[in-house]
């Protein structure tokens, strides 16, 4: 492939290039990964942080062998886009679910299996593409491929792989492919190459945003093209005008996602609430900034704290390159939006601790964005440039007596930070920082010839590698316990009884695990979702419907385990519960030292023929928590629902329900009633969920504040309540999106096609 650099030259990208450059990257993987991928049992956590990934995963192979929608998820109480581990339209997660269909992934070691083999290739492709964007900026093959490890293997990275899964590692991947397009886009000749290239940008820009579960990387990388476009020398305002027209594409392409995020914001706890601190929770003191680039440990948040992403843990080796990087920038066409964007990352990085805080804080509000040290994704993507800068200039020989003098404090800050605080700064990261330091100083200087700069690649790998390190030291999520991958996906003994009851699936569990973290009772949740144990409470997101939150924390705070509201929302099994002073059980049965069962459970369906109006959701929550309400006999309706309120009932007895199908986002019903009653669905409320009564629609009630309920007149009827996952609300966004790809796809193809019968230079060719 041949490449017109930004310095008109044309460097020719050989398919021997691109092999050695993934080589590379597969040995810079398995030096990294090695822990994680080939412990024994995965014992190096990373199946454990995967958990998530998986039982979310596992969710929709379930939707698709009950032949149901894929767009709610039954476990979470919220739509597929919301869920924040693997986004439902992610290619990753699609191929996943066509491989379920076709072979079958349901065994939980398959698809484990499936998923880190599908992150190795993310990750070490990763490095390739960086190495393209690299070589397209003018940097000969040993740098670009450098900066393409720099890029791919540094702390961020690898906390969003491991924690996370492939979905949000694929915006590392796709990230230089749509920075390549849109520069190309700006430096066109031609009105038909800009067309083209800006369809090319606006087309990956949008693929990862779909492919990412979380966006804000993908939101940081925009920011570098804002930047890039206002650096430019010349026509700033039509380059504007081009960004503005490849933000539009990409954003046509990601309504598939984003509308229905936007239409659950309204419902659930993130919409609701956005505090400062809560967002700008993850904000890094200015000396913490500084000292986390060594390592983790300089951190206040880290290992301990839950905010394990609060860092900017570098490679030693690799920053002294990016120091010499930054006298090499001067000269470089990318220069001006390199040094913003790092300025621009670093202040949004320490964001609470800046004065600029509370506007950084509207600003991430009106995007969906928080915890300011993720904008790491931005900054390393400068170090990556400015390491392959920097060995550029030491492969071409330049001196400067001042550069090799800064360089040097580096060596000589980390060893103060040794000698004082040893159990912070690893041995190896400075025995290979020193090396490192010893071979820039030897070519320099004309002591080493140049090829020897091979051993900063050796120094780099090996810096960072877990091979022969203890699983303590090479974890960077969770360096407190180890688990083997049978101890994790095995069922577990607290829910072992639970599974005994021939009934189980027709009731929920309320999982409180948090008092025993050496048992990861967390693990409890996903080990539930895969055994088909439905949790009451999804796990601690922010992504939750705020109705059932507060409900939640209501009951958690009062320590309230035999309330009645626990029997309408279907809470038969009681994991892990704090039964200290103040705790109510008295109408729980006790199963074992973990288990409790609420014997008066109602079934997913149940009959009401009496019910009361409320007001508003405090009012609800007051009644709750004093008790001052009979679900037992009666349903409270939502006071948007009061017409459709019963008069007095004489009788509360009577009346049959026989479930005919469920599935997921589908429950068919036939019930048999003396009187007109209610029949409530013990499902959280939600406007896309509908319902029909003998295939006429019939009006879908909020009842006890978060449930479902439609009021039935008396006699033989079937009702039918469904996720409609045709409602316009969904068909728009998919429409949209659709159509907007097949454009872009059509724009890239045709205008390749007329600029070959061109023979116009510099369009890419099979060579």
């Amino acid at each position: 492939m041949k490449l017109q650099t930004v310095n008109g030259s044309r460097n020719l990208i050989t398919g021997r290039e691109i092999c050695w450059v993934l080589l590379l990257s597969a040995l810079a993987f398995f030096a990294f990964y090695f822990n994680a991928y080939f412990s024994p049992g995965f014992q190096g956590m990373l199946g454990y942080e995967l958990r998530t990934a998986i039982s979310q995963i596992q969710g929709y192979f379930n939707a698709v062998d009950r032949g149901s929608t894929l767009l709610w998820d039954p476990y979470y109480f919220q739509y597929t886009p919301r869920a924040p581990h693997a986004p439902i339209y992610s290619p990753v997660t699609i191929a996943l679910v066509l491989t379920h269909r076709l072979v079958g992934l349901a065994e939980i070691g398959l698809l484990l299996l499936a998923l880190l083999a599908i992150l190795a290739l993310i990750q070490i492709s990763c490095a390739a593409t960086m190495f393209v964007l690299l070589r397209y900026g003018g940097l000969g093959f040993l740098p670009a491929a450098f900066g393409g490890l720099v890029y791919a293997y540094n702390h961020q990275t690898f906390v969003h792989g491991i924690r996370h899964g492939p979905d949000r590692v694929s915006a590392w991947l796709l990230a230089p492919l749509f920075l390549l397009a849109f520069f190309k886009a700006l430096e066109a000749s031609s009105a038909q190459r800009r067309r083209l290239f800006a369809a090319l940008s606006a087309l990956f820009l949008g693929i990862a945003f779909i492919s990412n579960g979380d966006v804000k990387p993908t939101v940081y990388f925009c920011i570098f093209m804002v930047v890039f476009a206002l650096c430019r020398d010349t026509k700033v305002l039509r380059n504007l005008a081009l960004l503005g027209i490849v933000f539009l594409l990409a954003a046509g392409v990601f309504m598939v996602q984003a509308l229905p995020t936007v239409y659950a914001l309204p419902y659930i706890e993130r919409g609701i609430y956005s505090t400062y601190y809560q967002d700008m929770v993850g904000s890094i003191h200015p000396v913490s900034f500084l000292l986390t680039h060594v390592s983790t440990a300089f951190s206040r948040y880290y290992p301990w704290g839950l905010h394990w992403e609060h860092s900017v843990e570098f490679s030693l080796s690799a920053f002294m390159l990016v120091v010499l990087g930054f006298f090499a920038l001067r000269r470089h066409p990318w220069r001006w939006a390199i040094i913003i964007s790092l300025l621009v990352s670093a202040v949004w990085i320490m964001g609470r601790h800046t004065p600029l805080g509370p506007a950084l804080w509207r600003l991430m509000t009106v995007f969906s964005l928080r915890n300011p040290s993720r904008m790491a994704a931005l900054l390393y993507f400068c170090y990556a440039v400015l390491a392959g800068l920097g060995l550029e200039r030491l492969l071409r020989g330049s001196r400067s007596p001042v550069s090799i003098l800064a360089l040097s404090c580096i060596p000589a800050g980390v060893i103060l930070l040794y000698v004082f605080n040893p159990l912070a700064v690893p041995i190896r990261y400075l025995i290979w920082m020193i090396f490192s330091y010893l071979v820039i100083l030897a070519i320099s200087f004309g002591w080493a010839p140049r090829p020897t700069a091979w051993l900063l690649v050796v120094a780099f790998l090996l810096e960072r590698t877990t091979i022969g390190v203890s699983l303590y030291e090479s974890n960077p999520a969770d360096t407190t316990e180890f688990y083997r991958y049978d101890e994790i996906y095995s069922t577990q003994a607290r829910v072992r009884p639970i599974l005994a009851d021939p009934d189980y699936r027709d009731f929920r569990a309320y999982f409180k695990g948090e008092e025993l973290p050496f048992a990861f009772s967390q693990q409890s949740y996903s080990g539930a979702f895969i055994d088909g144990i439905r949790p009451v409470f999804p796990m601690t997101l922010d992504e939750e419907m705020v109705t059932v939150a507060w409900l939640r924390d209501e009951l958690q705070s009062a320590r309230d385990w035999s309330n009645p509201i626990w029997d309408v929302f279907n809470v038969k099994y009681f994991v892990d519960l704090p039964v200290g002073a103040g705790s109510r059980l008295e109408r729980l049965r006790r199963v074992d030292e973990r288990l409790w069962v609420n014997p008066h459970a109602e079934r997913e369906f149940f009959l009401r023929y009496r019910s009361e109006l409320i007001e508003n959701d405090e009012e609800f929550l007051e009644r709750l928590k004093i008790r001052d309400y009979s679900p037992q006999t009666t349903v409270y309706i939502n006071s948007a629902d009061r017409r459709h309120l019963l008069p007095p009932a004489d009788s509360m007895e009577g009346g049959e329900i026989r479930v005919v199908r469920r599935k997921p986002d589908e429950a068919v019903l036939e019930v048999n009633l003396p009187r007109e009653a209610y029949i409530v669905f013990s499902e959280i409320w939600f406007f896309p969920w509908q319902a029909e009564i003998n295939g006429r629609r019939t009006p879908l009630l909020r009842a006890y504040n978060a449930l479902q309920a439609v009021r039935v007149e008396p006699g033989r009827h079937q009702v039918r309540f469904f996720f409609n996952s045709r409602h316009w609300r969904f068909v728009l966004p998919a429409a949209i999106s659709g159509l907007t790809c097949l454009l872009l796809i059509a724009i890239v193809i045709v205008g390749h096609r007329r600029l070959r019968r061109e023979g116009e230079p510099g369009v890419p060719d099979r060579s």
